[in-house]
């Protein structure tokens, strides 16, 4: 909880010393005054935008997640394809891709700020654009639950819904804690190898400076990629075959592309994919029952916790006999976003 405790001192400092009274330049053309606030995003940079925003064109699915969570949706505009999560969001205008979204087009629902990914996911050329026409740009990404909980303190502060924010940030460290504290003693030889399949691929995987690879890590497991000398590498079959995972877990893409609820014979049909593979019936994770498949929505955000969980279980069930990740991701969207469970998130389903 000192975390949680730090993240609202910062954000208690930053709304004190950074807010204040500013002139914005509208895509409008007009200069209305209103009261502005300093957000600082995931690039690092701290950012003058008005305190209230009345409309918002969000990039980010894992921003996008935790603006209907406070239950401030109906600030949203305008939105990328990649924001399906809540469904309300296919009501919104589509701007495209997150990386390459139609700027005349989101400068045509005159928003007051528009929230985009970071790095090379959007390029400065872009947030030059925006902010030229007058438009502040805040970037986050959230791959991980220290940046997702980052974010949710800034958008409770910046929509000001400090206390729904604070609530969902105790509801992902109570279960983050709760691995922790689990997992902690554990040694080198109680830790399983385990493959990662990025993105969709069947043998690419994360090395260790990547949140692929400290995910695993923060369920107790050892990464077989980590040594590997570049962020996304991409492997063999006769690596894997030598490395023999104890767990294998593949982030499936297809159903958060297409903005869908995933389905279960869709995953059925990656899990036959991957143990048809040449040699993989003699590894470890095979024989043993262990090749997980996990919707990739479940791995950024503030569901990440979802996706840690299931890794903790899969990893070491002995010690999380007592937790159903699936009973905590329906509580979780029952009571953030009023949601039922629906679809089949991981295969083998529990």
């Amino acid at each position: 909880m000192k975390r949680l405790a730090l993240s609202g001192l910062i954000i208690c400092i930053s709304a004190l010393i950074l807010s204040g009274c500013s002139q914005h330049t509208g895509s409008t053309g007009t200069t209305p005054e209103y009261d502005s606030i300093s957000i600082l995003d995931e690039e690092g940079r701290t950012v003058d935008v008005p305190a209230d925003p009345a409309s918002i064109v969000c990039l980010v699915p894992a921003v996008a997640e935790v603006i209907y969570a406070l239950d401030e949706g109906n600030r949203i505009v305008a939105c990328s394809y990649e924001c399906n999560f809540p469904q309300d969001l296919k009501t919104k205008t589509n701007v495209g891709a997150a990386s390459k979204p139609n700027i005349e087009l989101v400068l045509k629902q005159k928003p007051d700020l528009v929230i985009a990914r970071t790095g090379t996911l959007f390029k400065q050329e872009l947030r030059d654009k925006l902010e030229f026409a007058g438009v502040p740009v805040i970037q986050f990404r959230s791959l991980e639950l220290d940046t997702a909980l980052q974010m949710t303190g800034q958008m409770g502060l910046l929509l000001d819904r400090q206390e729904k924010a604070d609530q969902l940030s105790e509801y992902i460290l109570h279960y983050e804690n709760l691995i922790t504290e689990r997992t902690a003693t554990l040694d080198s030889g109680q830790k399983p190898l385990v493959l990662f399949q990025s993105m969709g691929h069947m043998y690419w995987s994360n090395n260790a400076d990547t949140a692929g690879h400290r995910r695993i890590a923060a369920a107790g497991g050892t990464n077989i990629a980590a040594d590997e000398p570049v962020h996304v590498p991409h492997l063999s079959a006769e690596w894997v075959y030598e490395k023999n995972p104890d767990v294998t877990v593949y982030s499936y893409l297809d159903a958060s592309d297409a903005g869908k609820i995933p389905a279960l014979e869709e995953l059925k049909s990656v899990y036959d994919m991957m143990i048809a593979q040449p040699g993989f019936s003699e590894i470890t994770a095979v024989k043993e029952g262990n090749v997980h498949i996990i919707d990739s929505r479940l791995l950024t955000g503030p569901r990440s916790i979802i996706g840690l969980l299931y890794y903790a279980t899969w990893y070491h069930p002995d010690l999380f006999t007592d937790i159903d990740p699936e009973t905590v991701h329906r509580e979780m969207l029952q009571t953030f976003w009023d949601q039922k469970l629906e679809g089949c998130w991981v295969y083998p389903a529990p």
